[in-house]
């Protein structure tokens, strides 16, 4: 049975710091809101929920044009690990398997580095 201990998670941001900030406040709001109205089942705040909410934010505001691009990570205590979405620009979400992740300015620098070293 999983447990229903709230996962721990980290927003790397990259991009306008506006936006970035923006994005981070409405999930943290969001998770509140769910908390809430779930009389305290917090079950379904897990990484994989918190990158969903992040991206759909992202996705779903056509009016703003985010420059943003988003890791979120953290343990998951739902799959009982450590975990790692890579949120894009465009909203593209992904799990990343190999244990770490790069966003950003300079990312494909850094990415061809860490390859190379790995």
């Amino acid at each position: 049975r999983p447990s229903t201990s709230l996962s721990t998670c980290c927003i790397c941001r990259s991009g306008s710091a506006a936006d970035t900030q923006y994005l981070a406040d409405a999930v943290r709001m969001d998770l509140v809101t769910r908390q809430l109205l779930n009389d305290n089942v917090i079950s379904q705040n897990n990484i994989a929920n918190v990158a969903h909410i992040l991206k759909n934010r992202m996705m779903d505001d056509t009016r703003n044009a985010y420059q943003a691009s988003l890791l979120c990570a953290g343990y998951d205590h739902m799959k009982d690990c450590g975990v790692i979405y890579s949120i894009m620009p465009g909203g593209t979400c992904m799990e990343e398997s190999s244990g770490w992740a790069i966003a950003g300015s300079g990312s494909t620098y850094i990415n061809g580095f860490l390859k190379d070293a790995l």
